[in-house]
């Protein structure tokens, strides 16, 4: 199937444009926070926070293949930030490939007709 067959909603195409950003900040923040102190543990509020980046970023995903290889944060296990900077890079890069798989030749989103 060419690339040009995948197709998205408006919403889904807003939601990831709300989304990414977003990621890619916090991960620039956590990647940081990694290089400091690598076995830092995140607080309660820090998961929170992430996670319900990650649910969005989840439900926009929910029917493509990376879908399978991404996690949330336990917030009983408390992750160190190096897991969070790990868990973060695989949603940005998962993110990355639903994009070029529902992008045209120009680099904009194939929408679905709103019939």
């Amino acid at each position: 199937m060419g690339r040009d067959k995948y197709y998205i909603s408006q919403t889904d195409a807003d939601k990831f444009e709300m989304i990414y950003p977003m990621i890619g900040s916090m991960y620039k923040e956590m990647k940081d926070l990694s290089s400091k102190k690598a076995d830092g543990a995140l607080n309660k509020l820090k998961i929170k926070m992430i996670n319900r980046l990650l649910n969005t970023a989840q439900e926009l995903l929910k029917d493509h293949p990376t879908i399978k290889f991404l996690e949330i944060l336990d917030d009983d296990t408390i992750p160190q930030n190096s897991d969070v900077t790990l868990i973060l890079k695989q949603y940005i890069d998962a993110l990355i490939q639903f994009k070029n798989d529902h992008i045209d030749y120009n680099h904009r989103w194939n929408i679905e007709d709103q019939d």
